[in-house]
Formats: C-alpha cells, sequence, structure tokens
C-alpha cells in the first residue's frame, strides 16, 4: 500500500521514469494478490507472479518494462523533450508535465482501485472479523473525489452501481 503513495508523488512531480518503474512493480503486486486468492501459497514462494492472471494491464506492463529497463530510446520520451529535427531531440533534465505524467496518473488510478479491490478480498481471508465498510468508503471517498475534480478514467463511473457491485463481491 505504502508504494502507491510514492508512486503518486513522483507522478505528481512528474518523476515519470521513476514512476513508470513503481507503477510496473505495482502491476506484479497486483498479480500476485490474484494467485493468493487462486492458488496455495507454498506453490507462488519464491517464484515471480505470473502475468498471464491479469486480465487488466498487460500492455501496459509491457512499455512500462521498456522504460524500466531503458529496453528502447523511445521510451526516454517519458522524460519528455523538445524535438530539434527529424533526428535530434533534446530531453529534459528537470521533471517536467507532459501527456505521460496524464497517462501515469490515469494508469495509477486504475491500479489503485485494482489493489484496493483485490487486497479486501486477502483481508478477509486473514484478518479475523474483517469488515469491509472502511475500505468501500475510502474507495467511495477516492472516486467521488476523482469525479468531482474530472479524473477521465472515473467520470464515467455509476457511484451507486460501484457500491453494489463491491458489496455483492464481498458477499460471495
Amino acid at each position: 500500500m505504502r508504494t502507491h503513495y510514492v508512486l503518486y508523488e513522483l507522478i505528481f512531480i512528474s518523476s515519470n521514469i521513476e514512476a513508470a518503474v513503481l507503477a510496473r512493480k505495482q502491476i506484479e503486486l497486483l498479480c500476485r494478490i490474484i494467485e493468493l486468492n487462486k492458488y496455495d501459497t507454498q506453490k507462488l514462494e519464491k517464484k515471480t507472479p505470473n502475468l498471464s492472471n491479469l486480465k487488466l494491464f498487460g500492455e501496459e506492463y509491457g512499455l512500462l518494462s521498456e522504460i524500466a529497463h531503458s529496453a528502447s530510446f523511445d521510451s526516454l520520451d517519458s522524460l519528455g523533450f523538445t524535438q530539434i529535427d527529424d533526428e535530434r531531440k533534446i530531453y529534459f533534465a528537470q521533471p517536467t508535465y507532459t501527456e505521460n505524467t496524464i497517462s501515469l496518473m490515469e494508469l495509477y488510478v486504475i491500479l489503485f482501485i485494482e489493489f484496493i479491490l483485490l487486497s479486501a478480498g486477502i483481508k478477509k481471508q486473514i484478518i479475523p472479523k474483517y469488515d469491509s465498510t472502511w475500505d468501500l468508503n475510502f474507495l467511495m471517498k477516492f472516486l467521488t473525489f476523482g469525479k468531482e475534480n474530472c479524473i477521465n478514467s472515473l467520470k464515467s463511473i455509476d457511484l451507486n452501481k460501484f457500491k453494489e457491485v463491491f458489496n455483492e463481491t464481498e458477499n460471495s
């Protein structure tokens, strides 16, 4: 959970490369949480998460891996740049707000929501008398704040339907 706050701070100051690396880590963690809900923990120990368990984030994970490993020169574009001519760019040394910052924030929002939803399932299994009310209230405040502040990925969420689905999931 703490990494989500660090990730948010990095996005907020437009440290896009560093944020991409932590977003990749969080996708791996989400995958592990899914695996913990499906498999015996003994089988998972000392194994990297199997990304085929993810329904979301496959495309994003590939791009984030490219950025994390400097696998292509295009991944440096995340820093922000000025195009000099067809072949030359000047990359920004200081963190700079770009379209990539917005894309990372959109990814962060979905990652955060998925994390809260999936971790609620784990909490239910390992915490005696776990009550999901806190998680639901937290998510509702997060979603409401996002809608009020025009976060693109949250604009279309029907909060009542979300609450209904959350409660159905919890009861199953």
